[in-house]
């Protein structure tokens, strides 16, 4: 099952790139995303397979610069949803609060070990993002399945 996971990410990263064109401006930063995601599964697979001297600590820390670029592209992803109000205030707050709390966990544990608490943390400050583009979506009534706008679909399986 690890195996599986590892390659998961290939297959929409490959896609994503072949019609990089002819996709909207939300499923390009997703795609940018995965790609992001790639580094760390690779430097995985070469290390599980390969003996070329990757040690755990170049892994975790290339999982943890995936979380900082994670974090500036889902930042820049949701960023334009929220343009006034509480929805925005809540917003740059829980980022400012990822940050911080991201210089603390390096900064107390060092880039070469898994932030695994910073990744829960940032994950959480996902979720209330996605409920919160969720939510403004149904409150303007434009909260209607189509196949064409993959931006639903995303911040349901996010």
């Amino acid at each position: 099952m690890r195996e599986i996971v590892i390659w998961s990410v290939f297959p929409a990263v490959i896609l994503g790139l072949f019609l990089y064109r002819k996709l909207n401006r939300e499923t390009r930063w997703i795609v940018l995303l995965l790609l992001a995601a790639c580094i760390p599964h690779i430097i995985r697979f070469l290390q599980t397979n390969f003996e070329l001297g990757i040690t755990r600590s170049l892994q975790y820390a290339s999982y943890n610069f995936y979380m900082i670029s994670e974090l500036l592209l889902m930042f820049l992803f949701f960023k334009r949803f929220f343009n006034s109000g509480i929805k925005k205030r809540i917003f740059l707050v829980t980022f400012v609060l990822c940050c911080l709390h991201g210089v603390f966990q390096i900064s107390s544990n060092g880039i070469s070990t898994f932030l695994n608490i910073w990744l829960c943390f940032n994950n959480i400050a996902y979720t209330i993002w996605s409920l919160l583009l969720l939510y403004k979506l149904y409150e303007n009534d434009l909260l209607v399945f189509q196949f064409s706008k993959p931006l639903l679909f995303y911040l349901f399986g996010l």
